[in-house]
């Protein structure tokens, strides 16, 4: 187990992050925004409210490899989901949650406690999840980058 201090100097240390915008993933995410909508109008679902026109990163916004720390990445991913732990939804969500813990949890008083067959599904679908969200974390961080750039005086 790594010292207390060495943990906060990893999340302290900046990393390369290799930033990805052109007309070919352009292509992919509107493909993708079509795929989606299709599908919406099948369900008879609304259709989503979007940026009317995407456009890339321009390269003297932000460069293709940009420096942050695991910190900044951290810290956005609190601040982007932490209205969504408010209200009135929050201690039936916390139930929720509690209750799926001990869904993924089996024992007995003649063996062992380890993980349910649900709690290893579970376990592969947090590691999704938290791949999604650790994206989205990157994602927010360099646009509060970009921003930063093209509106140097709001803080």
């Amino acid at each position: 187990m790594k010292p207390a201090k060495k943990v906060l100097l990893d999340l302290d240390a900046s990393s390369n992050v290799s930033v990805r915008s052109n007309e070919e993933l352009l292509g992919k995410v509107q493909s993708a925004i079509a795929a989606d909508d299709k599908a919406r109008k099948k369900k008879e679902a609304e259709p989503l409210r979007r940026k009317p026109v995407l456009s890339g990163i321009p390269g003297n916004e932000l460069d293709r490899r940009v420096r942050v720390s695991m910190w900044d990445v951290l810290h956005t991913l609190g601040r982007a989901t932490t209205l969504s732990w408010k209200g009135a939804g929050r201690g039936l969500a916390e139930h929720w949650g509690a209750l799926k813990y001990s869904q993924a949890l089996t024992g007995g008083p003649d063996s062992f406690l380890g993980l349910s067959t649900e709690g290893r599904k579970i376990a592969e679908r947090y590691k999704t999840l938290q791949s999604h969200e650790l994206g989205m974390a990157f994602g927010l961080t360099l646009a509060k980058q970009v921003l930063g750039r093209r509106f140097p005086s709001t803080p």
